[in-house]
């Protein structure tokens, strides 16, 4: 074989294997998956699914000695065929840049809400939740403290947004961590 033969034949071996690569990826994506399907419990965080913009309010605790305000933006989507929501969002302050990343997931057996919460304070937390329909609110307990600490929250779905309250107190009573946040629908915002 000469010197353009054996090129023109590696060019065709590449051809041919990067053709069955990409079918191969087709039928890949095209497959379903396996397992049941996503809880219906879950359809009542489906608002949340899009882009975000975000405004966060810290109030002065133990864990933080000055409050701040922040704005930044949040995304959430669905992963692993439905059956958790995870969420990652930023913000920016005069104190720095703040990230966070959550999933949330509907515990079958249980008959509860799941959320797991990460930050880049070294934050996190492991929460369980209520749906209540009536008043389009999640109330959430964080199970993941220290013995006699409590911690409760809230996320409120409104038409365009989606406000989020956090209260961390200790065995004390002493507060730890107090924050708020608001989501607005990216696409809502002029």
């Amino acid at each position: 074989m000469g010197h353009g033969s054996v090129h023109t034949f590696v060019v065709s071996l590449l051809t041919i294997s990067l053709t069955a690569s990409v079918a191969n990826a087709a039928e890949v994506e095209q497959a379903s998956f396996v397992g049941p399907p996503a809880p219906e419990e879950l359809e009542v965080l489906a608002p949340l699914v899009g882009q975000w913009e975000i405004h966060v309010d810290v109030k002065p605790s133990l864990a933080l000695k000055n409050g701040y305000s922040s704005n930044g933006e949040a995304t959430a989507r669905w992963i692993h065929n439905g059956h958790y929501l995870h969420l990652d969002g930023f913000a920016n302050s005069a104190s720095g840049r703040f990230e966070w990343s959550e999933i949330i997931a509907y515990d079958r057996n249980a008959r509860q809400f799941r959320r797991f919460v990460f930050s880049t304070e070294g934050f996190a937390a492991q929460s369980v939740g209520r749906w209540n329909d009536k008043t389009q609110t999640m109330r959430w307990k964080v199970v993941s403290l220290p013995d006699r600490w409590s911690g409760e929250a809230t996320t409120h779905f409104g038409k365009d947004s989606v406000d989020f309250t956090l209260l961390i107190t200790n065995d004390q009573g002493k507060t730890t961590r107090s924050s708020s946040m608001t989501m607005v629908d990216k696409s809502k915002v002029p």
